[in-house]
C-alpha cells in the first residue's frame, strides 16, 4: 500500500497513537523465547520439507548424472518432489490438521 501510494502521489502522515494496557497489561501471557520457539517451529516444518526436497534433488543428481545424462535432471526433480510432498502431506494431515483421515490424499 506504502508503494501504490507513493506511486499515485498521495501523501502519507504518520498519527501517533495511545497504547492502553489494562493494569499495566497482566492479563499478557506472552513469554519471550517460549513464544518466539513457537512460531520458529512453524517455519522450521517448512524448512525441513524444503531441506529434504533439495537434499534429495541433490542426491539423486549425483547419484544418476552419469547413468542418465539426458534425464538425470528430470528424474531427481519428480522422484525429490514425489517423496517431499508425501513427507509434507503426512506430517501436515497428522501434526497440523490433527486428523486421520485415510481417504484425504485422493480428495
Amino acid at each position: 500500500m506504502l508503494a501504490e501510494s507513493k506511486k499515485a502521489g498521495l501523501t502519507i502522515h504518520e498519527v501517533e497513537i495511545d497504547t492502553v494496557y489494562l493494569n499495566g497489561n497482566k492479563s499478557s501471557h506472552f513469554q519471550p523465547i517460549r513464544s518466539s520457539l513457537q512460531i520458529y517451529k512453524v517455519f522450521l516444518k517448512f524448512t525441513a520439507s524444503f531441506g529434504l526436497d533439495m537434499g534429495l534433488f541433490a542426491l539423486f543428481i549425483w547419484t544418476w548424472r552419469d547413468d542418465a545424462p539426458q534425464m538425470y535432471i528430470f528424474l531427481a526433480t519428480i522422484i525429490a518432489r514425489v517423496i517431499s510432498a508425501s513427507f509434507n502431506y503426512s506430517i501436515n494431515r497428522k501434526k497440523v490438521f490433527e486428523e486421520g483421515d485415510e481417504k484425504s490424499f485422493l480428495k
